[in-house]
Protein backbone atom coordinates (compact mmCIF):
# COMPACT_ATOMS: atom_id res chain seq x y z
CA UNK A 1 0.00 0.00 0.00
CA UNK A 2 2.53 2.25 0.55
CA UNK A 3 4.27 1.58 -2.60
CA UNK A 4 1.58 2.10 -4.47
CA UNK A 5 0.79 5.43 -2.72
CA UNK A 6 4.17 6.47 -3.79
CA UNK A 7 3.94 6.13 -7.34
CA UNK A 8 -0.01 7.62 -7.01
CA UNK A 9 1.63 10.54 -5.73
CA UNK A 10 4.49 10.77 -8.01
CA UNK A 11 1.79 10.59 -10.95
CA UNK A 12 -0.13 12.73 -9.42
CA UNK A 13 3.09 15.67 -8.69
CA UNK A 14 4.18 15.61 -12.42
CA UNK A 15 0.37 15.92 -13.51
CA UNK A 16 0.50 19.01 -11.42
CA UNK A 17 3.51 20.39 -12.36
CA UNK A 18 2.62 19.89 -16.09
CA UNK A 19 -0.27 21.85 -15.64
CA UNK A 20 1.02 24.68 -13.51
CA UNK A 21 3.71 25.29 -16.24
CA UNK A 22 0.64 25.97 -19.20
CA UNK A 23 -0.69 28.21 -16.41
CA UNK A 24 2.76 30.03 -16.05
CA UNK A 25 2.80 30.18 -19.61
CA UNK A 26 -0.07 31.20 -20.66
CA UNK A 27 -0.86 28.58 -22.62
CA UNK A 28 -3.41 26.97 -20.18
CA UNK A 29 -6.80 25.71 -21.73
CA UNK A 30 -9.59 26.22 -19.41
CA UNK A 31 -9.84 22.00 -19.13
CA UNK A 32 -6.57 22.45 -17.75
CA UNK A 33 -7.10 25.34 -15.25
CA UNK A 34 -10.15 23.38 -14.07
CA UNK A 35 -8.23 19.74 -14.32
CA UNK A 36 -4.77 21.92 -12.14
CA UNK A 37 -7.78 22.53 -8.87
CA UNK A 38 -8.98 18.56 -9.67
CA UNK A 39 -5.64 17.20 -9.78
CA UNK A 40 -4.86 19.20 -6.44
CA UNK A 41 -7.37 18.06 -4.57
CA UNK A 42 -6.97 14.63 -5.50
CA UNK A 43 -3.45 14.77 -3.83
CA UNK A 44 -4.51 16.10 -1.03
CA UNK A 45 -6.81 13.39 -0.73
CA UNK A 46 -4.12 10.71 -1.35
CA UNK A 47 -1.91 12.22 1.44
CA UNK A 48 -4.61 11.98 3.73
CA UNK A 49 -4.79 7.70 2.81
CA UNK A 50 -3.05 5.55 5.66
CA UNK A 51 -1.35 2.49 4.00
CA UNK A 52 -1.88 0.79 7.88
CA UNK A 53 -5.17 0.21 6.74
CA UNK A 54 -4.02 -2.24 3.96
CA UNK A 55 -6.40 -3.90 2.40
CA UNK A 56 -9.31 -2.17 3.65
CA UNK A 57 -7.79 1.12 2.13
CA UNK A 58 -10.80 3.65 -0.20
CA UNK A 59 -8.20 4.95 -2.66
CA UNK A 60 -9.02 8.30 -4.19
CA UNK A 61 -10.56 8.20 -7.55
CA UNK A 62 -8.20 9.75 -10.53
CA UNK A 63 -9.18 13.12 -12.24
CA UNK A 64 -10.45 12.77 -15.76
Amino acid sequence: AESEKKRLMQEATLTIETLQDAIVLGEATENEVSMLAAWKKYRVCLSRVSPNVAPKIEWPVLPM
